[in-house]
């Protein structure tokens, strides 16, 4: 009954604050540009039907928010089991996450209102908009403020769920930090390289036009960039690695390594198309617009925050690769060989049509330079990637088999690969039999299709190669981790003082030590019948003295100790 309480109270609540919340910020920006834009183009029917909907919404919110919450405040001030709950937690995370995310939209809007204002008359912003996220920053920024002061009375330093709300909002704000650094890469690069004739125009202009481009800007990168490093900061000085700061940063390394690696290759393409000498009629430096802003930021991105995960590391690991690199490390080569894999099969077929003069009539006579530039671009791009991480993972494997061979992340990695390049193979080989069969049921042999014909055999021999490699290495892997003797594990209970011979236990290195928890104290009086030791668990239970009762139980009769939960850095530290 109380976890059903708990989750009516706190999921009504936030559904009320929310709708209470869309209906202070609707009605007050309403108001304000009435009031203040007597001339703003608005049918007064329009006004009539908005504000009856935010009174609505503020008139049936404010019971139900007010209701619930202080119902909930109640039951919290009288019970620390009700302060910790669950729902109670996911409730603060929950306000606290949205509405510092839509904070942080006003924010950046009021930012683009402030700095884009001096610009032309043609160009100036909207100023409803602009009331609009003041506003919006106004009601929202005050909720969070509120909320956080609340959330202050509660212990969110393991706090997981408090954690996710500032992994959200983190990764909100450094969106809004590359997403204007990226707009200047671009603004940059077409301003100065590809129509500087413009660019000049643009910046002595009569008009103060830079203001109404680089405004905007500014007010992404402010915003985000003031909002992360203060989220960033008040997230890196709390100390012990943290299971979703890995998360958000495995999130960061997913997009940024693949932003960086793509406008790596997109830039190279482009380059390479130059210089085979490929005629382009207009827009020959536009590829740079795109290209630099991912080649840069997307490097800074990743670069940062690859330092930030191996500082994530555990100290006292016995692995070459500690957790959590070597997952990241699997991916990136993953990545990597998925982009060589199709960029030297495109070199085959480039060199397979060029070799029996397969080239279409509508191709143009730049067909090989064009599909030439985008495999070797691709390819040597990919097997750079592929190599930097498949070297290190063998690297690992070969200084501590023992560890290495045997994680979860390589076996991952080698059986992906194996299963990709098997469906590859697969498919092509049934392509290829399609093109034989044709051929012999009388089908004329002409060059398209005896040139498909080479390339699907070549392309299955690859990917058939591919498969075969990594199915050697994962098979060799296996039977060293069978051969490897794995040692007796040993469940410890921990009495009081015992933590120094959890120490030596552990020096001893013959069994893999797992800590189960921590005795609290002697048994609660002498061996005890069944129904005694019932009896004596319930009472514990509802003096709420420990996590739970360790029983050792005889025929007849048993001791019951007090049972804590522990893990084997608070059992050493003694929190």
């Amino acid at each position: 009954m109380a976890q059903a309480r708990r989750i009516y109270l706190y999921v009504m609540a936030f559904a009320g604050l929310i709708t209470l919340l869309v209906g202070v910020s609707g009605l007050a920006a309403l108001g304000l540009v009435t009031l203040t834009l007597p001339d703003a183009t608005l049918v007064a029917g329009d006004v009539r039907q908005q504000a009856s909907f935010y009174l609505a919404a503020i008139i049936i919110s404010l019971p139900v928010t007010a209701g619930h919450w202080l119902w909930a405040q109640r039951l919290a001030a009288a019970s620390a089991e009700e302060r910790a709950a669950f729902m109670r937690r996911l409730f603060l995370a929950a306000v606290f996450g949205t509405t510092a995310v839509v904070a942080l939209y006003g924010l950046c809007g009021a930012l683009i209102f402030a700095l884009t204002l001096p610009g032309t008359a043609l160009s100036q912003p909207s100023w409803p908009a602009g009331i609009q996220a003041m506003v919006r920053l106004a009601v929202y920024g005050g909720a969070w403020l509120g909320f956080k002061a609340i959330s202050s009375e509660q212990d969110t330093r393991a706090d997981r769920l408090h954690d996710v709300a500032v992994y959200v909002l983190t990764g909100f704000s450094l969106g809004f930090l590359v997403s204007g650094v990226g707009q200047s890469i671009g603004e940059l690069v077409r301003t100065l390289v590809i129509a500087p004739e413009a660019g000049r125009v643009l910046l002595a202009g009569p008009e103060r036009l830079p203001l109404t481009v680089w405004g905007a800007i500014a007010a992404w990168i402010l915003s985000g960039g003031i909002v992360w490093g203060l989220v960033w900061l008040y997230d890196l000085r709390r100390a012990g690695r943290r299971i979703w700061r890995v998360v958000y940063l495995y999130v960061v390394l997913m997009v940024a390594a693949p932003a960086f690696l793509g406008g790596a290759a997109y830039g190279a393409y482009e380059l390479l198309r130059k210089a085979l000498g490929f005629r382009m009629a207009v827009g020959s430096w536009d590829f740079l617009q795109v290209s630099l802003p991912l080649f840069v930021v997307g490097g800074a991105v990743w670069a940062y925050h690859w330092l930030v995960l191996r500082r994530q590391a555990a100290a006292d690991d016995t692995a070459v690769v500690p957790w959590p690199r070597r997952p990241a490390i699997a991916l990136l080569s993953l990545l990597g060989i998925a982009a060589a894999t199709p960029a030297f099969v495109g070199l085959i077929w480039v060199a397979l049509d060029f070799a029996l003069n397969n080239v279409s009539l509508m191709s143009g006579p730049d067909w090989w330079r064009d599909r030439l530039s985008l495999s070797l671009a691709g390819g040597v791009i990919g097997t750079l990637v592929w190599l930097g991480g498949w070297s290190r993972l063998e690297k690992a494997a070969t200084a501590q088999p023992e560890v290495e061979r045997a994680t979860l992340a390589r076996k991952l990695y080698l059986g992906s690969i194996v299963l990709g390049a098997a469906l590859a193979a697969l498919g092509f080989l049934v392509a290829l039999l399609w093109l034989t069969l044709r051929l012999a049921l009388g089908e004329p042999a002409s060059t398209p299709v005896v040139t498909s014909a080479f390339e699907y055999l070549a392309t299955t021999l690859v990917c058939g190669a591919l498969a075969g490699y990594h199915a050697l290495i994962l098979r060799r892997d296996l039977i060293w981790s069978r051969a490897v003797t794995r040692r007796p594990h040993l469940f410890v209970l921990l009495e009081p003082g015992a933590r120094s011979a959890l120490e030596e236990l552990e020096r001893e290195g013959v069994a893999e030590v797992r800590l189960l928890g921590e005795v609290r104290g002697p048994a609660q009086g002498a061996s005890l019948e069944v129904k005694a030791l019932a009896e004596a668990a319930a009472r514990l239970e509802s003096e709420g003295r420990a996590d739970g009762e360790l029983v050792i139980l005889g025929a007849e009769r048993g001791r019951i100790y007090p049972f804590e939960k522990r893990t084997r850095t608070q059992a050493l530290d003694g929190d």
